[in-house]
Parts: structure tokens; sequence; C-alpha cells
């Protein structure tokens, strides 16, 4: 079952093996700033059973002949859980245009993304025992400036014995919940991934002093729950993939907020009896 809210989603559900993978994380961008004359990368290629999460920051500013840009990023790469953040500035000055980006070095490539791999177990089914999963998969988005780029977040799910998959695509803040059906004694392949960016630009034909700026922001948090009761889903980069659980207030506050209630009802029936 699929259901999809509020987003753009594409899901292929078969019984063909997508891959074998390793558990492991990667994180790249780039950042382009013309008037300080160099670009900013990171990319730390694939890492194999990396600890997370893998967290990044960098900033590319610089002022040419008056000109000024400047693009920043923050990346957060976990096992089922990433997000980023980035900004861009340019102002032009009357002799020089300029612009400001982020993006990857590889056109296509995504900032952030994870692989790992779910091993279904049990101490009271039997091997071979069929299995329901549900995952429910979040995107959230937002982009401000004149030139939108492409977000998407993507995730693809296999059976290693073939019995269902999953390929998601959202590019919009939404979320999609699907029932994975598998069994005791398989593993399941994961990959997700998040793609993204932004640019400004102040050419040398605009007026002089002419300024744009963009910010963005994306996430793509995984969570997993077993519907048939009994099962344990182990996870090899040893992530839980659980929901936060709902904060509930302790009793010391509680008991604070009965006590502000209590005094502001002891004030309000004085003023009453005043009147």
């Amino acid at each position: 079952m699929l259901l999809t809210i509020g987003a753009l989603v594409i899901s292929l559900a078969g019984a063909t093996q997508l891959w074998s993978q390793s558990v492991g994380l990667q994180t790249q961008y780039r950042l382009v700033s013309t008037s300080a004359q160099k670009e900013v990368r990171v990319d730390t290629g694939f890492v194999a059973n990396a600890s997370a999460p893998q967290s990044y920051s960098g900033t590319n500013y610089g002022v040419l002949g008056g000109s000024v840009t400047d693009s920043s990023i923050q990346v957060s790469t976990d096992y089922g859980d990433m997000t980023i953040s980035g900004s861009g500035f340019a102002s032009n000055s009357p002799t020089n245009g300029c612009f400001a980006f982020i993006d990857t070095a590889f056109g296509g490539a995504p900032f952030s993304m994870y692989q790992d791999v779910l091993n279904v177990t049990s101490s009271t089914l039997a091997k071979g025992t069929a299995v329901t999963i549900d995952f429910t998969e979040s995107f959230a988005t937002s982009y401000a400036g004149f030139n939108p780029s492409y977000f998407a977040d993507n995730l693809r799910i296999s059976d290693s014995k073939a019995l269902d998959n999953w390929n998601l695509t959202l590019t919009s803040t939404g979320s999609a919940n699907f029932e994975f059906h598998t069994a005791v004694g398989d593993s399941l392949y994961l990959e997700g991934d998040l793609h993204g960016g932004g640019a400004a630009y102040a050419n040398s034909l605009s007026p002089p002093f002419v300024s744009e700026s963009f910010s963005f922001s994306e996430s793509g948090p995984l969570y997993i729950t077993s519907v048939t009761d009994g099962v344990d889903i182990q996870s090899e980069s040893g992530a839980t993939y659980s929901a936060p659980a709902a904060s509930v207030p302790d009793s010391s506050e509680t008991s604070l907020l009965v006590g502000i209630s209590l005094l502001a009802i002891a004030s309000f029936r004085r003023r009453y009896a005043r009147s």
C-alpha cells in the first residue's frame, strides 16, 4: 500500500532485486563565489561503515572590484536522517558582474547519501515467515530566491530475496508510506539521498549595485516500524530509524503548570469579587 501526502511521488513495486551493497555515507558540495575567485569543494567519497553523522559546513566569501559574493552551507548526513541548509549572495559593482551558487561538482550528484542493510530477525517466528514492515519517508524543503533549484529526496529499498522493492522520489514537502513485504531471515537494502542547490546572479549588464540572494533547506528522515508482531529489525549501521518520542512533561513541570493555573484562577476570583 502506498499513501502520498502533499508531494510528487514516483513509486515502483515489483519483484526485482535492485542491488547488494555496503553500509556507508557520502557527503559532497561545491561553493562558488566569483568575487572570491575560487571554489570550495567537499567530497568524502563513499565511506564504508562510516560513523554517523558526517557533519560539514563551509563558506566562500570574496570582494573583487567592488563586487561581493558569498555562499555557505551546512550538511549533516546520517543513516535515514539527512539535513542540508545553504545560502548565497551576489552584489555587482559598476565594473564587475558576479554570481554565487551552491551545487555539486558533478551535475546531478546528491549532496547527502547513505546506504544501509536491515536484517529481519525473530526469536519466536520461524525463518521464512511472512513479515510486513511499514516505511515512512518524510521530506521538508524550502527555497527563497530568484533562481529556483530542483530539490529531491530519493529512497530505494529492496529485499535480498526479491520479495518486494520500493523506489520513491519526493520533490516537494510531504511524506509517503509503504507497507513492505519480506520474511524472517531476509535482508533489506536501503539507499537514500538528497539533491538541491541555489544561485544568485548580479551580472555586469545590470545597473551597478544590483544584488540577489537565496536560501534553502531540506531534510529527509526515514521511520521504520514492523507491522508483524515478534519481529526485530536490526540495521548493520546501528541506526534505529524510529520516530522521535512525543515530549511528555515531567512531574515537576506538570506541578508548575498546575500551580500557575491555580494562581491565575485565584487572582481572577479576587478581581471578580472586588468588582
